[in-house]
Order: structure tokens, then sequence, then C-alpha cells
């Protein structure tokens, strides 16, 4: 694109052509030499303005919240709203455990040695899981099971962190793993869900999917820290763990019905 100075350039130099009588040749321009290196001034103005008709014309009408949440519960309803309430629980969890977890280890005995090494050991089994995703979530079959994983990860892992001894807190990098498991298996599962809301007619409206699933774990999240400022302890991890448990039967509960309902219409249509 040409920058300001320079249209300003070709602007001025088309008024000194204009005041001052230059040696013209046989068109009738001026032959300036930044004249003639102009860059097509005139041919830019034009092109510019054909590409922003284009833009305008290809413009697709600004999505609201509610024709999105609308798309959302178009198709399967029960499945998809027992899925964002067991993503919302989940991370109502998953808000104390990466946020404040630190302080219940101190709280355990552990060091900042055992802390660093907590992190170490969730990381390297979250990359082979991203890594694998695609791979993952075709063998599990469907987002909604990889989330009741993900979901089953983080019970077993808070409710261990609930009877761990304070005599022994190193035993909680024997649970780490499963923190790696939740967070792979949870991310995965809610970008290919917020894929599937996105029909091919929806076409460039994806990052919208995706803002729904972010603002419902950011939800999730609020709550959790609410949560935590009235609880604490082995205390808090265990109702953070009724709460996911909670959700994670609701995903089921709705997963059996739409499944239910989809054979009985394709039973129907048969007959």
């Amino acid at each position: 694109a040409i920058g300001f100075a320079e249209v300003g350039d070709y602007l001025a130099d088309e008024k000194k052509c204009t005041d001052e009588p230059m040696e013209q040749n046989e068109e009738g321009t001026c032959n300036n030499y930044q004249n003639d290196a102009s860059f097509g001034g005139n041919d830019f103005l034009v092109n510019d303005a054909d590409d922003i008709a284009n833009n305008n014309e290809s413009a697709r009408p600004r999505l609201t919240f509610l024709q999105l949440v609308q798309l959302v519960t178009r198709e399967s309803p029960i499945l998809n709203t027992s899925y964002i309430i067991s993503l919302f629980t989940l991370f109502i969890g998953m808000s104390v455990v990466e946020s404040l977890v630190f302080l219940f280890f101190e709280f355990l005995g552990g060091s900042n040695t055992m802390c660093g090494l907590t992190v170490v050991v969730t990381v390297l089994f979250e990359l082979p899981l991203f890594h694998c995703a695609s791979e993952m979530l075709e063998f599990i079959g469907s987002p909604q099971s990889m989330l009741q994983i993900a979901c089953l990860a983080y019970v077993v892992r808070v409710v261990g962190y609930s009877i761990v001894p304070t005599s022994h807190p190193y035993w909680v990098l024997l649970l780490e793993p499963l923190h790696g498991i939740t967070i792979a298996f949870a991310t995965t599962s809610s970008v290919a869900v917020a894929d599937s809301w996105m029909t091919p007619s929806m076409k460039g409206y994806e990052a919208s999917g995706q803002a729904l699933v972010s603002m419902v774990r950011g939800l999730g999240q609020f709550v959790g820290f609410c949560i935590a400022g009235y609880l604490e302890g082995r205390t808090l991890y265990r109702v953070l763990a009724v709460i996911v448990t909670f959700g994670a039967l609701l995903l089921g509960m709705g997963s059996y019905i739409s499944t239910s309902r989809t054979k009985a219409r394709a039973n129907y249509v048969s007959l």
C-alpha cells in the first residue's frame, strides 16, 4: 500500500504540474519523474475503492448472543445444554486446582521443589495427549465422552488430595498425571463441540462458537473462586468433587436421552 507521505508527494506533484507549466508529453501529462513513479496513484485509489466495495458485499451480519444460543440449542438441545453445564461445573473445580493448589500443598507440608515437580509431571502428560488429540477423540468416540473422562480424572485427583496425609506430601505426585488428562481432554472436547455447532451454512462464525465455550469456562472459574473464598483445605476439594460429579452425571443423562431420541426417530422413519 502507498504510505501517506507517498500519496502526499503524488498530490503535490500533480499540483506543481498544474500551477507551474512544465514540459508535457503528447498525451498532455506532465513529464515529471515523481509523477511517473507515483505507483499508479489514480489506479491505486480506484482499486482500493473496489476492494472496499467487495468487502462490504461479502461481509456477514454480526451474530448476536441470543442467535448464538439458539444455534447451540437448535439441534440436540438436551445434549448441548447438559454439555455446557458439565463444562461449567468442571471449570468451577479447575479454577481452584490451577490457581490455589500450591497453597494446599503448603498446608500438606510440601516444599517449593515439590510444587515445581508437580508442574513437570503435569506437562509431561499433557504434551503427548495434546499431540494425539485427534486420535484420542476418534478412539473415545465423542467429545461428550471425552469430557466425562476429564471430569472423572478431576474427581479422582481432588479426592486423592483430600486424603493425602501431611506426613507424606510427595504422594500428590502420583495424582498429577490426572491433571494432564483433565486439561487435554476438556480442551480437546470443548474445541470439537464448538466446531460441531458451526454447520456449513454458518461458515465464518467459528470464532463465535469458541467464544461461547470460553465464556462458559470463564464463568465457571469465577464461581470456583467465590466458593474458594468460603471453604478451604480438604473440605474445599471434596465439595468441588461433588460439583464436578454432578455435572458429569448430568452430561451422561443428556447423552442417554439424546441417543434414545435419535434411535426412536430412526426406527419411526424405518417403519
